[in-house]
């Protein structure tokens, strides 16, 4: 049995968090990306991801304050891919509930054709990119989640949060088909020459994402 040598977890989670948000690497703070009048959208995880949105969230919200945008200019979409929707008490668990009660919440349907929008081919495998409408459509455009181990993605976080997270079902599809799983890099932990990390990595670069929090957890989720 292989098991993690795990670090410790930060002291003060929220304070780490809100250090983050208002450090970012590379990135302009968010509050000087968004501004007043701005349409802005932030994709989450479901409840199949350790993703501590409700820590999360709250502190995003808090600097689009300070950017001037309007709670009701603010939409988060909950990035199921083909899992089924939350229901109300899962989303207050996952999100808050001051978030649930004061921010407008979707949970995204990979189905719904007349809520995706198509955005062209990836080069990697050819797949056509349909992506829910509200974030598209977003003037800004914000994901959270969890960098850990995946089965066949390498790792999460970053791009999944978009392929396949609020993806539709003919973008989804391409990326968990048998004969791409099956190449010889594809695999845990591995990213380069993987062609589902990479397919996804461009169906996440047509869609455009402005801002990110990603968090990596110890096994006791800390």
């Amino acid at each position: 049995v292989l098991q993690p040598h795990d670090l410790p977890g930060v002291s003060n989670e929220e304070e780490e968090i809100q250090r983050a948000v208002r450090n970012p690497i590379q990135s302009k703070r968010l509050r000087e990306i968004a501004k007043q009048g701005d349409k802005v959208t932030i994709v989450t995880s479901d409840i199949t991801r350790r993703c501590p949105d409700n820590k999360i969230v709250p502190i995003v919200l808090k600097e689009l304050g300070l950017a001037g945008v309007r709670e009701q200019d603010i939409t988060i979409v909950v990035a199921l891919g083909t899992h089924r929707k939350m229901q109300r008490n899962e989303l207050i668990k996952k999100l808050g509930k001051h978030v649930c009660k004061r921010i407008k919440v979707l949970n995204h349907d990979y189905q719904d054709k007349k809520n995706l929008r198509y955005l062209g081919r990836t080069k990697t495998l050819r797949t056509p990119v349909w992506i829910n409408r509200a974030v598209v459509e977003a003037d800004v455009k914000i994901t959270t989640g969890v960098v850990e181990f995946h089965t066949f993605a390498g790792y999460s976080g970053g791009r999944k949060s978009i392929s396949p997270g609020v993806s539709g079902r003919e973008t989804i599809l391409p990326t968990h088909a048998a004969k791409v799983i099956d190449q010889p890099n594809v695999g845990v932990g591995m990213i380069k020459v993987n062609p589902i990390h990479e397919d996804m990595i461009e169906a996440a670069q047509l869609v455009g994402v402005d801002f990110i929090v990603n968090v990596v957890l110890n096994s006791k989720n800390e």
